[in-house]
C-alpha cells in the first residue's frame, strides 16, 4: 500500500496554442490481444485539442474511430476489439504544457450526482451514479498577468478570453497527474503589507460531452 505523498512534489500545468502534429509515435502500456492500450510515447505530448478531429494509424492503415476510445486529455488509445500489428501513431493538434513555476496551493474536487432510484418493496435507497463534475483552486505568488509561454499567454488572458485549456495536476514522482478540460471561473488578487502578491485561481470542468472528462494517467 502506498504511503502519504510529500505535497512539495507536486506540480500544475496549463495548456498553450493548438499546434499542429502528424504522425506522432505511441507505445504499449497495457491490455493485450484486441484489447491493447497504447499512449504517445513523447510525454511533452501528451494533451490533445479535442476541437480537431484525431487519426490514428496503424502502419499506414488509418482505422475507424469504432476501432478505439481516445483521451485526449491524456493521449492514451483503448483499443477497442482490434488487434494492432504496426506502428501506432496518432495525428492531429496537440496542446503544449507551461509550468505555474510558482503554485504554491492547490484544491481539486471531484464529484459524481447520484439520483434516488428507490422502488416500492425496498428497505434501503437505491442510488443511480450520472453526472460527473469536478472543480477547485490553485494558488500563485505572481500576478495573473505573468506570461507563461514566452509570448501572450497569462492566466488573465485565458480568464477574459474564456478559453477551454488543459490543466495538469502532478501529485509527485512516480504517481498519476490529473488532467481535465477547464474554464477559469475566477482570478483573484490578495496582498498584505508584510506579505507578497497572491492570486488564487477558480477553475471548473469545461463543456466537453463528447471527451472523457478527466483522467489520471502518467
Amino acid at each position: 500500500m502506498a504511503g502519504p505523498a510529500a505535497a512539495y512534489g507536486a506540480s500544475l500545468y496549463v495548456s498553450g496554442t493548438s499546434t499542429a502534429d502528424a504522425g506522432e509515435a505511441c507505445s504499449a502500456i497495457g491490455g493485450s490481444g484486441a484489447n491493447q492500450i497504447y499512449q504517445v510515447t513523447s510525454t511533452a505530448k501528451r494533451a490533445w485539442d479535442p476541437t480537431v478531429a484525431i487519426v490514428v494509424k496503424d502502419g499506414t492503415t488509418t482505422l475507424p474511430a469504432s476501432d478505439y476510445v481516445f483521451d485526449y486529455t491524456s493521449g492514451v488509445i483503448q483499443f477497442v476489439a482490434y488487434t494492432p500489428v504496426g506502428a501506432i501513431t496518432v495525428t492531429g493538434n496537440y496542446l503544449p504544457l507551461y509550468a505555474l513555476a510558482t503554485a504554491s496551493e492547490f484544491e481539486l474536487d471531484l464529484k459524481t450526482d447520484s439520483v434516488d432510484v428507490s422502488v416500492f418493496g425496498v428497505g434501503a435507497h437505491q442510488k443511480q451514479p450520472t453526472l460527473s463534475d469536478a472543480d477547485g483552486t490553485l494558488s500563485v505568488f505572481d500576478p495573473g498577468d505573468t506570461v507563461l509561454d514566452g509570448g501572450t499567454l497569462t492566466l488573465e488572458s485565458i480568464l477574459s478570453g474564456g478559453k477551454m485549456l488543459l490543466l495538469q495536476i502532478g501529485f509527485g514522482a512516480g504517481l498519476n497527474s490529473f488532467r481535465a478540460f477547464v474554464v477559469l471561473d475566477g482570478l483573484k488578487d490578495s496582498a498584505k503589507v508584510a506579505d507578497v502578491i497572491k492570486d488564487q485561481v477558480a477553475w471548473k470542468l469545461a463543456d466537453q460531452a463528447a471527451v472523457i472528462p478527466w483522467s489520471f494517467q502518467p
